[in-house]
């Protein structure tokens, strides 16, 4: 896998590289529906935190050893939410007037759960492309 990976970063083929971002964005879209699905069912709705989760920007990274999925979400007082605490059940927020600042429980596993079930196809769509991308390459090297 770290093989390919360095082949992606390594040729010249742009073709090539898009249709292989391509692939991989459509591996990771029925994913990225269901965490946003899984926000805007499983947060809070009360001062739009659902809302602003569910809206939030994904971002897929390719990297040597796979490729990971990552989100950010608006910024707020005090920078952008902690989406790993929210995921594991932690909302740090202000109360009204933002002065003083408490910590809440917020239902846990929203980001973790709906990936978890997904796994075996994400992993599955992405192999798949990481074998085509290797398999052109191979045949346009000839």
């Amino acid at each position: 896998m770290q093989r390919v990976a360095r082949m992606i970063r390594e040729t010249s083929d742009r073709e090539l590289q898009k249709n292989f971002d391509r692939a991989l964005q459509e591996a990771i879209e029925p994913a990225k529906e269901a965490v946003r699905s899984s926000a805007s069912s499983e947060l809070p709705h009360r001062g739009g935190l659902a809302a602003k989760v569910a809206g939030g920007k994904f971002r897929v990274q390719k990297q040597a050893g796979g490729v990971s999925l990552s989100m950010t979400v608006g910024k707020r007082a005090g920078g952008n939410y902690d989406l790993r605490r929210l995921d594991q059940g932690r909302l740090r927020h202000p109360v009204f007037g933002g002065r003083k600042w408490v910590q809440q429980q917020v239902p846990s596993g929203w980001w973790t759960r709906p990936l978890q079930q997904m796994w075996p196809e994400i992993t599955r769509k992405v192999n798949g492309a990481v074998e085509d991308f290797a398999r052109e390459l191979a045949r346009k090297a000839r």
